[in-house]
């Protein structure tokens, strides 16, 4: 269900919220080019929910930057409001994603980047993690969550239900691929690989960083989807 409204002043405009996690929106000359042109054309959606900042507001999710845009020009533009009642905040960050996706879908780094700000903690530690290392934000959450689950940890980041099992054992392989960089720069699937190894029994650094730095040239050149098999002969 759907109901509509027309925005017409800017004090109008100045009672809708936008979202506090997506504040990239602003007057843009493209669109002030194009509304002039052919007249003002598009939707803005907008949701009404109190799970964001606590009391009932009225969010725009999709056309922010054309309605910021308009109201400046003192354009009138049409609104739908969503008659959905949202029970939690990853059923609304679900539904912005979807709304938002006609161009790009979203990537994980966004779900992080609004959980977190949302106050999810393990999805904080999650980014703190990735901006001090060299790989993707997919692969520390995978070694975060479990060892080979990077494709459910995907799932589980979309719908704010990331959680973190292995934060020591993840630090202890960033902090060690590091140190191995110096003989030879580490990729995604060698990190991983690496990230099972040393949860083994029988694992040795010392013996490890011998092999790596003997053996780097070779498995460099193999290019393998998966490093674990070649690393635990090493130990």
């Amino acid at each position: 269900m759907a109901k509509y409204i027309t925005i017409r002043t800017r004090e109008e405009y100045a009672k809708l919220q936008h979202l506090p996690f997506n504040r990239n929106y602003a007057y843009r000359v493209d669109l002030a080019k194009s509304i002039n042109q052919w007249a003002w054309f598009g939707v803005i959606l907008l949701i009404k929910t109190d799970l964001i900042t606590g009391k009932w507001e009225t969010f725009i999710v999709d056309g922010a930057h054309r309605a910021e845009t308009a109201s400046q020009l003192g354009i009138p533009f049409d609104c739908q409001v969503v008659e959905i009642e949202f029970k939690s905040i990853p059923e609304i960050v679900i539904f912005i994603a979807t709304v938002n996706c006609s161009q790009l879908p979203w990537r994980i780094e966004e779900y992080v980047r609004v959980y977190s700000y949302l106050g999810y903690q393990e999805y904080k530690t999650l980014n703190q993690l990735t901006v001090s290392c060299p790989f993707p934000i997919s692969t520390v959450a995978a070694m975060l969550y479990g060892f080979r689950s990077r494709g459910k940890v995907g799932k589980m980041i979309k719908h704010g239900e990331f959680c973190i099992n292995l934060l020591d054992e993840t630090k202890y392989t960033i902090n060690l691929s590091a140190r191995l960089s110096k003989y030879g720069q580490m990729g995604t699937r060698m990190v991983t690989s690496l990230h099972y190894v040393t949860s083994q029994k029988n694992f040795d650094e010392d013996k490890f960083t011998n092999a790596y730095i003997k053996n780097y040239k070779c498995i460099k050149e193999m290019v393998l989807d998966d490093y674990t098999t070649v690393f635990a002969s090493w130990l």
